[in-house]
């Protein structure tokens, strides 16, 4: 039965150390990174140009699945709707006129 306790407490610790959830916003820079014990977001420093800065959360941080659920969601909709774009043929107009009819010309 220890070793049952003994593996319980290691993956608990393994699971509130691992990080479940990191996003990246590329336009303001930012990047957070969670985890079920801690949180960490860096972010550009205001006082030290070329610099970033990082703050350091601790404490118990169950996920949003709510919010996981429709950003995934709406990614993969999104990664769908890009693939069914580059899949669907191409409808190309073609240039080519048809000869206009033109009645004959009277040989007088």
């Amino acid at each position: 039965m220890k070793k049952f306790w003994k593996a319980l407490g290691i993956t608990a610790l393994a699971a509130s150390v691992i990080p479940y959830y990191v996003d990246s916003d590329e336009k303001k820079c930012t990047k957070t990174i969670r985890a079920l014990l801690w949180q960490i977001k860096t972010h550009p420093s205001e006082k030290h140009e070329g610099k970033t800065a990082a703050e350091i959360s601790l404490g118990f941080m169950l996920p949003d699945f709510k919010a996981l659920a429709a950003r995934c969601k709406g990614g993969c909709e999104q990664e769908e709707a890009a693939a069914e774009e580059a899949e669907a043929p191409t409808e190309e107009v073609s240039e080519q006129q048809a000869p206009t009819e033109q009645p004959p010309a009277d040989a007088e």
